[in-house]
């Protein structure tokens, strides 16, 4: 992609100027609270992009602006190829094998019986597919032209074999994960997306054929990834789903991974597109998505308009830290928790845990931290990871020190487990805010990340402020909770308290947290209490729930990293209080 392309996809409206391309707003600030115009520009001979606005200030390469939203810089590209270097390496997927034949009259009547025409299913090029005497109806995923996935329906009624229920859709092994109908679509066109093929169908019986499906459930987004630059490319989305938890929750998320700008929104009477096909007819499906439109501008809304929030339907993950789960409800989404102690008081090593505890639950995380290398940092996860039992002392010939890394065959298995699923900032790259947040940006967006750390503040390089560390550290931790709160996501800092025992070096940075949690030691003035244990996590802040100065005493173990909750050996407990699921 070059300048002139990515303005006509990214910056909306923009002017040239010579070798100057000028955005009306910038991609990074969006004019700031003042809407400040035309701020921004990219050089096309230079290869550069800079935000005037002082507030702002962003510049650097036309390949890191490519890199934030996903493309390639075409003279990036070519340098790559003129120097023989690769630029990222190529996932293999297996390439579809099943022997598929044009629909089948099976296929056409169970269909029909669904409201769908044969006329439908041939335009949607529906296939069938005869295995083990059974007719099955295949759709099949193309990417640039290329069949990269075949997905299987059953078309007969559900069966219980070896006591178990008969799954109604399968994917073919190895498939690349894209959207139906992609190769159909006109991106000049408002696209329309459902939760499945099904639906889409539905939809393609109005007449309507720009319409395209994600490949599987609600909560597998690996779709966005793999046809980022085309997803990126579209005008103008039409999201149409279930009205369920599920739809609402896949709603919500791709308002804010597309923009809000341009995504419309249908609301329509009943849960499932095909039943309202069958139930209300074409004209019904028609008019409720011409009547789509854009969710509200968020700011003053009529208190009697508002939806009561329900606690006990708020998305939230389990820590495995006692207190934090019984009298905060877990990490609730969206949330900016301050986690704080003095120094060596196992800050890290505690909201480490919770961080494997997350993935477990089934939530990706990111991970930053300043002061361990990547290797290092992975060494102390995988240690609390496998627990005690599966860990073994290595002494050091030099030092005579003993070093304690997994059993044989144990790193492979956490591998295995935690692959695709937690992501860490890379060591070698710089340490400034602007690159940190551009990076939980785009794991949160790539990579469905939506629990986040970073240990520490102290370690972050801030913008230059006239106004001095502490004026950028509260502004950082503004834009953290901003972070939070737009993305739906719960993101943990660690921050070092002073000599006067106050959370950094600024009171704005409590006040911002939803949440606020001391690390004790036993040795710590206050905690005779804690006597016999090793710590303690102390809740001082909690916005969502109310309680606070609550204590979660713990023990550690020194050679796994791992805290747990009772008075006994590691081994009895099987590895800790919480075991890795392998």
């Amino acid at each position: 992609m070059n300048e002139l392309d990515f303005a006509r996809t990214y910056l909306r409206e923009y002017k040239e100027k010579g070798k100057e391309i000028e955005a009306k707003y910038c991609p990074y600030c969006n004019g700031g609270q003042r809407k400040d115009t035309f701020t921004f520009s990219i050089n096309t001979d230079k290869h550069t992009f800079n935000c005037l606005r002082g507030k702002c200030g962003m510049k650097g390469s036309f390949k890191e602006l490519c890199d934030k939203h996903g493309v390639e810089a075409d003279y990036h590209l070519e340098w790559l190829e003129e120097n023989g270097k690769s630029n990222k390496p190529v996932q293999v997927y297996i390439k579809p094998q099943y022997d598929v034949s044009k629909v089948s009259d099976t296929t056409i009547k169970y269909f029909n019986s669904r409201g769908i025409s044969k006329e439908t299913l041939e335009n949607a090029d529906i296939k069938s597919l005869n295995k083990d005497g059974k007719d099955y109806a295949v759709f099949q995923f193309y990417q640039n032209e290329e069949l990269v996935m075949n997905k299987v329906r059953i078309t007969h009624k559900q069966q219980v074999i070896n006591g178990k229920r008969e799954v109604k859709e399968w994917k073919e092994k190895g498939g690349k994960h894209v959207l139906w109908n992609m190769r159909n679509i006109d991106i000049r066109l408002p696209v329309i997306i459902t939760e499945g093929m099904v639906d889409a169908l539905s939809v393609m019986e109005t007449k309507e054929m720009n319409v395209v499906s994600i490949p599987s459930g609600t909560n597998d987004l690996t779709w966005i990834d793999t046809c980022y630059e085309w997803v990126n490319s579209v005008n103008q989305w039409i999201l149409y789903f279930d009205n369920d938890e599920a739809g609402e929750k896949l709603t919500k998320e791709l308002v804010m991974k597309f923009g809000s700008y341009k995504t419309k929104i249908v609301k329509h009477e009943l849960n499932d597109i095909n039943d309202e096909l069958k139930v209300l007819g074409t004209t019904y499906i028609k008019t409720v998505i011409e009547k789509a439109d854009y969710i509200p501008v968020q700011g003053m809304t009529d208190m009697a308009n508002v939806k009561i929030t329900d606690p006990t339907k708020m998305e939230r993950c389990i820590t495995g830290i006692y207190a934090i789960d019984t009298y905060c409800g877990g990490y609730v989404f969206p949330s900016l928790n301050v986690w704080t102690g003095k120094r060596g008081s196992g800050k890290s090593t505690v909201v480490g845990q919770s961080m494997l505890k997350c993935v477990d639950e089934g939530f990706n995380t990111f991970v930053y931290t300043g002061e361990l290398s990547a290797g290092f940092y992975k060494l102390w996860s995988y240690l609390q990871a496998v627990g005690n039992n599966n860990i073994v002392g290595v002494a050091d010939r030099k030092t005579n020190i003993t070093n304690y890394k997994p059993k044989e065959g144990f790193t492979e298995k956490v591998d295995e487990w935690i692959k695709g699923k937690m992501f860490i900032y890379d060591d070698t790259n710089t340490n400034k805010e602007e690159r940190l947040l551009e990076m939980m940006l785009e794991a949160y967006k790539r990579n469905n990340c939506r629990v986040f750390l970073i240990d520490n503040l102290m370690t972050v390089k801030f913008k230059a402020n006239a106004n001095g560390i502490w004026r950028g550290q509260s502004d950082f931790i503004d834009t953290l909770r901003e972070f939070a709160l737009q993305n739906n996501v719960v993101v943990n800092i660690v921050v070092h308290p002073n000599k006067g025992n106050e959370v950094g070096g600024s009171g704005d940075i409590t006040n911002a947290a939803h949440n606020l949690f001391w690390i004790k030691k036993t040795s710590d003035e206050g905690m005779e209490e804690l006597q016999g244990y090793d710590g303690a996590v102390l809740i001082e802040k909690n916005r969502y729930y109310g309680e606070t100065n609550v204590l979660s005493p713990y023990y550690f173990c020194k050679q796994s990293k791992r805290i747990y909750k009772v008075q006994e050996s590691e081994l009895t407990l099987g590895g800790g209080s919480w075991q890795a699921p392998f």
